[in-house]
């Protein structure tokens, strides 16, 4: 019943907080928008690599020169089959878009996320770091 009374004596209340929450809720968008457009021009941002290891069912180790930020990888990890020691690898997740004319000791350009294609691999095992990450070729 109060509330009634309110509502009969300050008219514009309704309206003042339909208002408050349309400005909260477009509030809320335009920073997300912000947020959204910020994290897509991370995943633009174009590294360089060295495949170092090239496995016999398609596996991949790429070792990240220059630009690192952003991009995980393990800053050590040594191959157990051949007991070499490799700085800043990963290996590549989405095999199956990795371009086939790239050889071992090749440098390639390529951004992060491409989603992972399902594909048919075989199972013969290669050492590889344990940080997999989707990448997209450039060159």
């Amino acid at each position: 019943m109060a509330l009634k009374k309110i509502f009969m004596k300050y008219k514009f209340l309704p309206l003042l907080l339909i208002l408050s929450g349309i400005f909260i809720i477009l509030s809320c968008n335009r920073k997300t928008s912000a947020n959204l457009a910020e994290g897509e021009m991370k995943n633009d941002t174009i590294y360089k690599g060295v495949l170092v290891k090239s496995g016999i069912c398609s596996q991949k180790v790429v070792e990240v020169i220059g630009e690192k930020e952003g991009l995980r990888f393990e800053e050590s990890w040594t191959d157990e089959s051949s007991n070499k020691t490799y700085r800043n690898v990963f290996s590549v997740k989405n095999i199956c878009d990795f371009p086939g004319d790239i050889k071992e000791g090749d440098t390639i350009s390529f951004r992060k996320g491409k989603e992972v294609k399902q594909c048919a691999v075989c199972m013969a095992y290669t050492p590889v770091p344990e940080t997999h990450v989707e990448i997209e070729v450039i060159n």
